[in-house]
């Protein structure tokens, strides 16, 4: 008997199909070991020792799957190929049961081609995987018991992530922006010509100005003179007015398709698209990945949907220029870019599997699951075609000394955007010349209010998280979850909200422990990480100086924490002094006294 383990149950129905009788599947469902739950586990003494213990609920499983082991004659583990597939690899080989030969399988596809393939390669655990995932662990272990007590005078049992505590800082941090903005109201100035071309007042080449009252009175003597209010809308000109054509502009521009799906890509698009909450995309994505029902029998129907990545394979390429050329559409092969930020680039693009696969054909699948692959299906599909191009026509006017601009695009050839129909065409004149004498029909006056920065949305969230460099693709919809959990925010029709807790929290962390709450230093923990996963660092060297800094910089927070209560000097600007104010909902809170030149806020604990 052969033994093959995976950790989903869904994933071995898949699998049992394609390896026969010859094998038994089981799964581990999920992890089987941890770190104990109500201590630290880690002997920080002793080079950082893990204390495992096999999860609660797990005992029997774990019994089932040792005595299959002991009598196996080869055992495969195929968990997912990433730290926490190694991790629970290396988990099932913590027990050490005797003479049994052990095989890593790492699947990118669940398909029957991708199986025989890595069944033959007789691969074994990758230690710096393992090394990178624990360091990963006893990282956000101690983090997690160095500073979660200090919430405890907030409300018992709460917890503080070293993840979780950046994002929810952005939230209170935007939260606080908004309750703080003042909003002023503007105006915008509008010029239509007879031939329907509408004009905007430039402030300069490019950006469109916005006035006062006191200017468009300027502008409007006769009109708006003994006006108090200014009636908004369109009037208009009682008299023949004239607008100057001063200049034209045109130049075509190229808009390229969007890469292949990456994890937060495919995130941000479902949300946005779909209007799927990251932790409904990744559980239908890792459906499509695991297997559902085919035509052709169960099978995965994607690669991998845990990736950073933007690649794919060349033979995927030739898939996509055989489908492209078929119906008549141009092949493009673009070189991947990568992004900005350190990309690990462990595993391919999101993907189908098979791209002869089309949405079309997934008859027995659930809306949602067809929707989701249809969204990776275009995109891998769409990111080898050509551009889509636009011809910008700017035209520059001038009336009563004052600059106008009129811009619009017309498409002239539609390259990606022809797959699924997304032209629009615009008809608008573009034969207007320098000289050109315009007769004004109309003149139009719009009232506006500047507005604060939107609050996040999840899409917006982990879009920031991945440009941030905060966080990995696998951590992006859990940490989201893990602060819905906690209460320490809510969601209201897509939009995030910081619960009182969630900013009491936050105030506690932030004060206390800034520096373990920043951007940089959560980016270079992960990129730390990653080093320790490429063989570059030592898991021990990086605990080792991770355990120095964290024990110095939480002696020096707690340091200037207490100097700064004691002298109730803004955290901020380092110069105002806090002023203890109540808000309209009976709320305590501190103020900076240079308000609003520092707009710290903060509820007080």
């Amino acid at each position: 008997m052969k033994l093959f383990i995976v950790e989903s149950p869904t994933k071995a129905k898949t699998l049992r199909a394609y390896l026969g009788k010859d094998f038994l599947v089981l799964a581990t469902m999920g992890h089987i070991l941890d770190l104990p739950k109500n201590r630290l586990g880690v002997d920080v003494e002793n080079e950082f020792k893990i204390d495992l213990e096999v999860l609660p609920k797990k005992g029997k499983l774990v019994t089932e799957i040792l005595s299959k082991m002991k009598v196996a004659e080869i055992v495969y583990i195929a968990t997912d190929p990433d730290r926490e597939g190694e991790g629970i690899a290396s988990h099932l080989l913590n027990f050490k049961v005797p003479k049994v030969k052990v095989h890593r399988v790492r699947l990118k596809e669940i398909t029957k081609e991708e199986l025989n393939k890595e069944l033959k390669k007789k691969e074994s655990i990758n230690q710096f995987l393992v090394n990178s995932q624990e360091a990963r662990r006893v990282l956000d272990r101690i983090l997690g018991f160095g500073l979660s007590p200090e919430l405890w005078h907030v409300k018992k049992n709460l917890s503080a992530g070293r993840v979780q505590s950046v994002v929810l800082k952005w939230i209170c941090e935007r939260e606080t922006e908004i309750r703080n903005f003042k909003p002023e109201i503007y105006y915008e100035l509008f010029l239509e010509t007879k031939e329907g071309l509408k004009f905007y007042l430039q402030e300069n080449k490019e950006k469109k100005k916005f006035i006062s009252l006191e200017e468009l009175k300027k502008i409007f003597p006769k009109e708006l003179t003994n006006s108090k209010e200014i009636s908004i809308g369109q009037k208009n000109f009682s008299n023949k007015e004239i607008l100057l054509i001063s200049d034209t502009k045109k130049k075509n521009i190229n808009r390229y398709p969007p890469m292949p799906h990456t994890t937060a890509s495919l995130q941000k698009e479902a949300s946005q698209v779909l209007g799927f909450s990251p932790e409904k995309t990744m559980r239908i994505a890792s459906e499509l990945f695991e297997g559902v029902e085919t035509s052709s029998g169960r099978n995965g129907i994607i690669t991998y949907p845990r990736t950073d990545s933007v690649r794919v394979s060349e033979e995927t390429k030739q898939k996509v220029k055989k489908i492209l050329t078929t119906k008549g559409f141009e092949f493009k092969d673009r070189k991947s870019k990568l992004a900005k930020n350190k990309v690990q680039d462990a595993h391919e693009a999101i993907r189908p599997s098979n791209l002869m696969l089309s949405p079309n054909d997934l008859d027995k699948v659930t809306k949602d699951e067809k929707n989701l692959y249809k969204l990776i299906y275009d995109r891998v599909i769409t990111s080898f075609m050509a551009e889509a191009v636009y011809e910008e026509n700017k035209i520059f006017g001038k009336w009563r000394d004052l600059d106008f601009l009129c811009s619009f695009e017309r498409l002239v050839s539609a390259g990606y955007l022809a797959w699924k129909n997304q032209t629009t065409e615009n008809k608008q004149n573009s034969s207007i010349q320098v000289g050109d004498r315009l007769e004004l029909e109309s003149y139009s006056i719009e009232e506006k209010t500047t507005k604060p920065k939107e609050r996040f949305t999840e899409a917006l969230l982990i879009d920031k998280m991945e440009k941030s460099g905060v966080g990995r693709p696998s951590t992006y919809a859990p940490t989201i979850l893990t602060l819905l959990k906690r209460i320490y925010i809510t969601i209201d029709k897509k939009i995030i909200y910081p619960t009182e807790l969630g900013e009491e929290v936050n105030s506690v962390i932030s004060n206390k422990f800034p520096n373990f709450v920043s951007d940089e230093y959560t980016k270079q923990m992960e990129e730390e990480l990653d080093k320790i996963e490429s063989g570059e660092i030592s898991k021990l060297d990086f605990l080792n100086q991770f355990y120095k800094d964290f024990l110095e910089k939480r002696k020096e927070a707690k340091s200037v924490f207490i100097k700064r209560q004691a002298k109730r000097i803004c955290p901020k600007c380092e110069k105002g002094v806090l002023m203890n104010k109540v808000s309209r909902e009976k709320k305590a809170y501190e103020l900076c006294s240079r308000f609003p030149d520092c707009d710290f806020m903060q509820y007080r604990t």
